[in-house]
C-alpha cells in the first residue's frame, strides 16, 4: 500500500481513513487540503493506544485503561500480568512525546511500590517487557507448581 501512495495527494477523508486503517507509514505522501483542525499526533496516540490494547486482549492480560477522575500522572493503561502490577504511560509514535513531571512521580511512586511502569511508544517495547516478565518468572511458576503438588492448591 505504501508504494502505491508514493507521491500521491491525499484529501483529509483519505488521510483519517488510512491512519485508522494502519495502511501505511505516509513516507513521501503529498497531502493536500486543510489540515489545520486534525491533530495527527492524536490520531496515531489513538491508533498505538487501540494496537496495544488489541495486544493485551489477544493475550488476556487484565488491564484498564484510565480516564477522568484517575490521580493525575497515572499510567494510560494499567495492568496485572502474573501477579505484577504494570503501568504503560503511551507516548507519540513519533518518538517526541516526554512524561511530565507527575507522569514521572507517580512512576517512582509505583515502583517504589515494586511495581512496573514502560514509558513507551511502540508496540514492540510492550512485547519485550512481556516476555522478560515471562523469563523471570518461569522458575517461581515452575516452584509454585511443585509446591502445590506438594501441599495442595492453597498455596
Amino acid at each position: 500500500m505504501q508504494n502505491e501512495l508514493q507521491d500521491k495527494k491525499l484529501s483529509r477523508e483519505d488521510l483519517i481513513k488510512l491512519i485508522s486503517e494502519k495502511k501505511t507509514n505516509f513516507t513521501g505522501v503529498i497531502l493536500v487540503g486543510s489540515f489545520d483542525n486534525i491533530d495527527f499526533m492524536k490520531l496515531l496516540e489513538k491508533q498505538f493506544q487501540n494496537e496495544v490494547i488489541k495486544y493485551l486482549q489477544n493475550n488476556k492480560i487484565w488491564y484498564k485503561r484510565t480516564q477522568m477522575g484517575f490521580e493525575s500522572g497515572t499510567p494510560d493503561i494499567i495492568c496485572i500480568y502474573k501477579g505484577l502490577f504494570v503501568g504503560l504511560e503511551l507516548k507519540r509514535p513519533d518518538g517526541k512525546g516526554k512524561a511530565t513531571k507527575q507522569q514521572e512521580k507517580v512512576k517512582k511512586d509505583i515502583e517504589d511500590s515494586k511495581g512496573i511502569v514502560l514509558i513507551v511508544n511502540n508496540l514492540s517495547d510492550i512485547i519485550s517487557l512481556f516476555k522478560t516478565i515471562d523469563w523471570f518468572l518461569y522458575d517461581i511458576e515452575d516452584q509454585r507448581s511443585a509446591m502445590r503438588r506438594c501441599v495442595g492448591n492453597n498455596y
